[in-house]
């Protein structure tokens, strides 16, 4: 290395130990994607109809998969004749929400694609 470059270095080396650090952006400078919002968790209705031999009330539960397995994200009751309609908060980036039953010793899983903000789906425990 010759005594130019080392110069250099250390001319560069300094001004950085005596800038205070300080970064100037301005926020409307930012532009951010067509698709982009601030929400982080989207409403959407659901609608499910649980089938069982005996009609009994069931329990509901809504997963997200991902590559680690499913992850609860709530769990519901249904109703006396096996319905089950409301709403339910989800990561806003899901599309595909996993719904499990359970009936006695019987769990149906199914796989359900969130569409235009609505989960309809039946379950049948036969």
């Amino acid at each position: 290395m010759n005594k130019h470059n080392i110069f250099w270095i250390g001319f560069i080396m300094a001004l950085l130990a005596i800038s205070p650090g300080k970064v100037f952006a301005d926020i409307t400078d930012v532009i951010p994607s067509g698709d982009f919002n601030y929400k982080t968790r989207k409403a959407i209705n659901v609608d499910i109809q649980v089938n069982t031999p005996t009609g009994e009330m069931t329990g509901l539960s809504f997963y997200s998969q991902g590559v680690d397995g499913l992850r609860l994200l709530d769990t519901r009751t249904v109703d006396g004749s096996g319905h089950f309609q409301g709403k339910l908060l989800i990561p806003a980036y899901l599309n595909t929400v996993v719904v499990k039953s359970r009936w006695l010793d019987n769990f149906q899983k199914i796989s359900v694609n969130v569409g235009n903000y609505q989960l309809n789906a039946v379950i049948d425990h036969f």
